[in-house]
């Protein structure tokens, strides 16, 4: 049975439908450049990286809603979002960047959530919640997988460590933190994909 998603009511705390560079910092070898439409194209075929949202730092109970695309060429469809990041003492986890080069186990040792969404071969994905310092695993999902030049909407709840997650407004990760995280910055994450982020809404809850 088909869980449908119904986004709960949200005050708007940011929304970006058209994106520019500078408002990005990067972590790894990365592009960016922005298409036709505003969109932010992510160019991470080299690698993996981190794209940090700069201005601001959100705390509390939130509703993150993401519109992004993988694009050729063929890449991992590697679609992934960090929320609720801190250093391990609770400060600005930019103020560390220059420390990282985008692979994926520095973001294993500071406190934050992951979502995880991939499709690296045809028919082949997974999508997944965890819980950083310790790569801990909160919930997954082995029969969705993310595919080449298809858009998705992500939207992800986080209320007193109560963490939904759904693609397509179908409800995949539905998990509580007992110990939960308080805030931090968000991001973007990839690896060896080229991909189009179209739209960005943060929400307080």
């Amino acid at each position: 049975m088909t869980n449908v998603w119904q986004a709960p009511p949200s005050r708007p705390l940011l929304h970006i439908t058209r994106f520019h560079p500078e408002l990005w910092v990067v972590e790894g070898p990365a592009e960016l450049s922005i298409d036709d439409g505003g969109g932010l194209v992510v160019d991470a075929l080299a690698g993996g990286a981190t794209v940090w949202y700069k201005p601001d730092i959100f705390t509390g109970d939130i509703l993150l809603q993401l519109k992004l695309m993988p694009i050729p060429p063929v890449g991992k469809n590697n679609l992934n979002f960090i929320f609720h990041a801190t250093e391990a003492g609770g400060g600005d986890i930019l103020n560390s960047s220059a420390k990282r080069a985008g692979h994926y186990p520095e973001y294993h040792q500071f406190p934050n959530y992951i979502f995880t969404f991939v499709g690296p071969k045809p028919g082949e994905g997974h999508t997944r919640m965890r819980k950083n310092p310790g790569f801990e695993l909160m919930a997954e999902d082995m029969n969705c997988h993310a595919e080449l030049g298809r858009e998705y909407k992500i939207d992800i709840a986080v209320r007193q460590g109560h963490i939904q997650a759904a693609i397509d407004g179908v409800l995949i990760h539905d998990v509580t933190d007992t110990a939960p995280l308080a805030g931090g910055r968000i991001a973007l994450r990839t690896w060896q994909t080229k991909l189009v982020w179209k739209e960005l809404y943060v929400g307080a809850l």
